[in-house]
């Protein structure tokens, strides 16, 4: 979904939402592939644009 609204968005960078993807995989993984709002309010996530 991140990636469908990066890409319509056209102005956040490939290293943004890559970081974005990076920082989520440890929660993913640990929640059955599930990604929860609470991962994005971590203060250690990347900002999302």
């Amino acid at each position: 979904m991140y990636q469908f609204l990066a890409e319509v968005d056209g102005e956040i960078s490939n290293q943004k939402y890559t970081d974005v993807i990076s920082f989520l995989q440890d929660d993913v993984d640990k929640q059955d592939g599930y990604v929860m709002p609470r991962n994005f309010l971590s203060n250690s996530c990347p900002m999302l644009s």
